[in-house]
């Protein structure tokens, strides 16, 4: 996070913000409108609440989406090399890194039941999709609400401990 001071003739001052991942790879910028009191010579710091969501799934991405929509600053965690959560489809192995799908599956619910209520498929969407069709449309939405530039890709979090009590923080090791 970048802050700055600023005097007290700037009552309508725009601040930039730059929020940076652990490799310091830009997650997002934002310009903010903060008012200054006047009371002077002051320092002004304006900080989102940072969330972690775990997995960028068909859930994890509709959480960050949501969030990211509410103004938290947001940072995915997915310990593949792609999103998708189950439906990304790969021949490999992925030995203790739970569930998958065939490679021949086509869903058995349709399209109507498997949309998310603020994306509609394409009207020439078949009403039951082959899986390649419905992992395309995960990453559809992701891209279409920035959630995509969100998602730190192989990063497996392998513990979550309280960090201070007092200030709810956490700490995440991955």
């Amino acid at each position: 996070m970048t802050f700055r001071t600023c005097e007290k003739g700037n009552l309508n001052e725009l601040v930039r913000l730059e929020y940076r991942s652990f490799n310091s790879k830009l997650l997002t910028t934002l310009t903010t409108e903060d008012k200054i009191s006047s009371a002077g010579r002051l320092l002004v710091m304006t900080s989102l609440k940072r969330v972690a969501v775990i997995g960028a799934g068909v859930s994890g991405i509709v959480a960050c989406k949501e969030l990211l929509q509410q103004g938290f600053d947001v940072t995915c965690f997915e310990m593949h090399d792609e999103i998708g959560g189950l439906w990304y489809f790969t021949k490999e192995l992925r030995k203790d890194e739970g569930a998958t799908i065939y490679e021949g599956l086509i869903t058995n619910s349709d399209r109507e039941m498997m949309r998310y209520s603020d994306f509609n498929f394409s009207p020439t969407t078949p009403p039951f999709l082959p899986h390649q069709e419905y992992y395309q449309y995960i990453k559809s939405y992701a891209d279409h609400f920035d959630v995509t530039k969100r998602v730190q890709l192989n990063s497996k979090i392998l513990s979550i401990n309280k960090a201070e009590k007092l200030l709810n923080k956490w700490k995440m090791g991955f």
